[in-house]
């Protein structure tokens, strides 16, 4: 499978914020572990993700957040982080190099994609699933071409933070489950998002507009 993060692009002059190294040791080893790589900014829905943080962390003490990314918005998520008291179960990396990300999603449980924006694809969810790795996230856009709901991860209506709570209690508190539609997002990911699967299909597509 391709690296298609290669093809993500951060912004912005965000530093990650310093977590102590206890902190770290407990994020990296813990089992219930959700992970957001993106631009931090409101289009891409970080700040429902982390109102849904709090609804998780109420049902799921253990559970923690990792967010890949920056952006402009980067600093308001912090001050809301600290808002919700949510001080110790989230984490900022920042900006991340390819095998960080990488590394951070084979330790995700699952994947958040809150955006509200109409994405019209979602590489960090194709990589999430070439990890084997669930997907939680908004019905936007063409999340769904590749979401498919109880199969391989859960659609939630867009904007509904309990939903996604829902969504990402549901994966994180049942291992089988998350094997589950991990196994099936590996599948997905291999025979129909491949890059020259892809390629053959645009191909085909040009060949077809010359008839």
């Amino acid at each position: 499978m391709q690296r298609w993060l290669e093809a993500i692009k951060f912004s912005g002059r965000f530093k990650a914020r310093q977590i102590p190294r206890s902190q770290r040791s407990l994020s990296s080893l813990c089992n219930q572990r959700v992970v957001f790589v993106g631009r931090l900014s409101r289009t891409k829905g970080v700040h429902y993700l982390l109102k849904a943080m709090r609804i998780v962390h109420q049902e799921l003490p253990k559970a923690v957040l990792v967010l890949l990314g920056e952006g402009h918005d980067s600093e308001s998520f912090v001050q809301l982080t600290d808002e919700l008291g949510l001080n110790d179960v989230v984490t900022f990396l920042g900006w991340a190099d390819r095998e960080t990300v990488q590394a951070e999603l084979a330790r995700s449980t699952v994947v958040a994609f809150p955006s509200i924006y109409p994405e019209a694809f979602g590489i960090s969810g194709i990589e999430a699933m070439a990890h084997g790795k669930p997907v939680v996230g908004f019905d936007v856009g063409g999340v769904g071409d590749w979401l498919r709901h109880e199969e391989n991860g859960i659609v939630v209506p867009v904007k509904e933070c309990e939903d996604l709570a829902s969504g990402l209690i549901k994966i994180l508190a049942n291992a089988d489950l998350a094997k589950t539609y991990g196994d099936a997002g590996r599948l997905i990911a291999q025979t129909e998002f491949k890059a020259d699967g892809h390629s053959l299909a645009l191909r085909q597509v040009y060949l077809n507009s010359q008839k």
